[in-house]
């Protein structure tokens, strides 16, 4: 069965159970309510018509006491109508459903209600003959007679009223009951939608959360890491499968892997060799033609002073600059090439101590130049003393260097970052388009004249090279004859922070 079926079949079933629970519980209060309504419309009509007759009962006996007084005979006409309205009434009620008590008072009331018409028309005969001995013996016993027929009828009328009142009790004995039956459907509600959660937890959300904690696994550099085999065959059982075959692939691309990385580590490893070697070559076999090339060059200037023409005299010159500087670049090549040659030593260095001794070894230059450096207090970091002391002495060398004609002012300062220590050499130099700043820490790559200010080119490129041997970076910030702020980094899970 596919998930989105697993998905929907639970909520369905329950919707399609607490809709019939309700529809029967909403047809039985309805069938209740109904019974009732039409108990209450019996009982509310009975008490009308028993009060419309208890009406014409009075009318009827004031009809006949006038006509004993008057003998109007039209009072005789009305007498009959109202005779005709009491029967009609009394057959109305025939017609009403009632308790076993109801019924006993309405049978009550057909014979006094007869008792009364018999003794009515006695009365009326002996009206109409003038016996007065009749009348007044018929009279006594017609106002008895009416007397006990109101008070059944009084009796009849209050037994309506209780039945009202019961059916009312019956109502609210039945709400009683619904309640007890609202609480069963509110308990069967929670049973279902608990029911409900168990199987989603089981079925979709366990399973989810377990292909889900397989994946940060992976994301976290684990991955053999598999989830448990399942023979299901929904969406999840395919998840599940794909996500055993993908590890099963990421372990053997991770195998292959590794075996490149130790083929290309064995392949750098014959690099770095030959260009050891090719850096003693640079050092010594290169380097002494170039010596016997400006010595001779030199010696010749020296022999022939003044019999060659100073055309002569500047082509050796040529020769002997352009020697010394391919010594000079070769030098550079070097000292770059065995900038990165191997990894730092670490140790935790006084920063401070080692800023101090490379402004003792540039102490000549500052001297000459009459600069001037403040320094705040290092801190002591884990790195390679050798090497921040070289990025130190090229940066403040720059700094005393690139002047034009005021006194260098150079700063030395520190910031403790959350992830890294950021050092500053900040000097009021002449500064460096911004169209160079990408390219001064290229090898050979400079931003001045080289007659103006001599040099290598290589001082940039080799701090460069020194800094991110320690996994920092390093930058700068400057203006056209404003000076420059060289930045370099150097972090704190690399490289360490003294405690």
């Amino acid at each position: 069965m596919k998930l989105h079926s697993k998905i929907l079949i639970p909520p369905a079933s329950f919707v399609a159970l607490l809709f019939l629970v309700l529809l029967v519980f909403f047809f039985l209060q309805k069938k209740q309510q109904d019974l009732l309504l039409n108990v209450s419309h019996d009982l509310q009509a009975a008490s009308a018509l028993s009060a419309e007759l208890t009406l014409y009962y009075l009318v009827g006996k004031g009809q006949l006491l006038q006509y004993r007084d008057d003998k109007n005979v039209s009072q005789l006409a009305q007498l009959k109508l109202t005779a005709e309205r009491i029967e009609e009434t009394l057959a109305a009620l025939k017609k009403k459903s009632f308790a076993a008590q109801g019924e006993q008072a309405f049978n009550a009331l057909l014979e006094h209600q007869a008792r009364v018409a018999g003794i009515q028309g006695e009365l009326i005969t002996a009206l109409q003959a003038g016996n007065e001995e009749a009348i007044g013996r018929v009279s006594a016993r017609y106002f008895v007679s009416t007397e006990q027929l109101e008070v059944t009828l009084s009796d009849f009328s209050g037994q309506r009223r209780d039945d009202v009142n019961s059916a009312l009790q019956v109502l609210q004995q039945g709400s009683g009951g619904y309640e007890l039956l609202l609480i069963l459907v509110f308990l069967l509600s929670l049973l279902l939608l608990l029911s409900v959660f168990i199987f989603y937890k089981k079925e979709v959300f366990k399973p989810i959360f377990a292909l889900t904690d397989c994946a940060w696994k992976i994301a976290q550099g684990y991955p053999e890491y598999k989830p448990k085999a399942t023979n299901r065959s929904d969406e999840i059982g395919q998840l599940n499968l794909a996500f055993r075959v993908m590890t099963e692939n990421l372990v053997a691309a991770n195998e292959e892997l590794e075996k490149k990385v130790i083929a290309r580590t064995h392949e750098l490893e014959r690099s770095n060799n030959e260009l050891e070697n090719f850096a003693y070559i640079a050092s010594h076999d290169l380097q002494e033609p170039l010596r016997m090339i400006a010595s001779y060059n030199q010696l010749l200037a020296e022999r022939y002073e003044g019999q060659l023409d100073d055309k002569a005299h500047k082509y050796l010159a040529y020769s002997v600059d352009g020697a010394k500087r391919m010594q000079s670049m070769i030098r550079g090549l070097l000292e770059y090439s065995r900038a990165g040659a191997a990894e730092p030593e670490l140790e935790l260095t006084d920063l401070s101590h080692h800023l101090d001794l490379v402004l003792h070894d540039l102490q000549p230059i500052i001297g000459e130049t009459g600069a001037q450096i403040s320094k705040a207090t290092l801190p002591s970091l884990v790195v390679n003393s050798l090497q921040i002391s070289r990025v130190f002495q090229n940066l403040i060398s720059n700094a005393i260097k690139f002047h034009d004609g005021v006194a260098p002012q150079i700063d030395i300062s520190v910031k403790q970052h959350e992830c890294e220590t950021i050092f500053c050499v900040q000097d009021n130099g002449v500064g460096v388009d911004t169209d160079a700043f990408g390219r001064i820490f290229n090898l050979f790559e400079r931003a001045h004249s080289r007659q103006k200010y001599p040099g290598s080119g290589i001082g940039l490129a080799v701090s460069k090279k020194l800094i991110e041997n320690h996994g920092g970076r390093i930058w700068l910030e400057s203006k056209k004859n404003m000076g420059t702020a060289f930045y370099f980094s150097i972090p704190h899970e690399l490289a360490g922070v003294a405690q």
